[in-house]
């Protein structure tokens, strides 16, 4: 399968805690030594980035950072960590993800594509680890759109 140019994921449109998010999975994925970047990286990387976050979309499931990490790694297999200088890419159900983003925050009219956004790619990703997570926590997409309609005013 061919990769889409990146242009399709449309970076230029990401919050800075979005894109922090994304930086913050590229490490999660480093620390198990996974060969590419999960949406089970993206989910751990969201919750990092979202940690000071006005809004605090994790903040009513009480999703700690290390209970997600435990829950993550008990599903996904571990390896040794991979240096920095190593390039890990997007796997395809992440890139699924990321259109799936852009496709929330276009449907919903907005500029910017958010964390929240990015919660909503993965829920609708079928069959991945990350959305039965989300889905465990009672993070369900109507509830994150509502969620998201309240915040819309602040940094989401």
């Amino acid at each position: 399968s061919h990769a889409p140019p990146s242009t399709a994921f449309a970076f230029g449109r990401y919050t800075s805690k979005a894109r922090l998010a994304l930086f913050f999975s590229r490490d999660e994925a480093g620390k198990t030594g996974s060969a590419f970047i999960d949406p089970e990286h993206v989910l751990l990387g969201s919750i990092r980035a979202g940690r000071g976050l006005k809004g605090r979309i994790f903040e009513r499931v009480h999703i700690s950072l290390d209970a997600a990490r435990e829950k993550v790694s008990r599903m996904v297999r571990a390896g040794e960590s991979l240096p920095y200088s190593v390039e890990i890419p997007f796997s395809e159900t992440t890139e699924k993800v990321l259109l799936a983003a852009a496709g929330e925050a276009d449907g919903m009219g907005h500029e910017s594509i958010g964390i929240a956004h990015l919660l909503l790619g993965i829920i609708d990703c079928k069959h991945s680890t990350a959305r039965s997570l989300l889905t465990d926590w009672g993070m369900t997409a109507p509830r994150v759109r509502k969620d998201l309609a309240q915040l819309l005013n602040e940094e989401t």
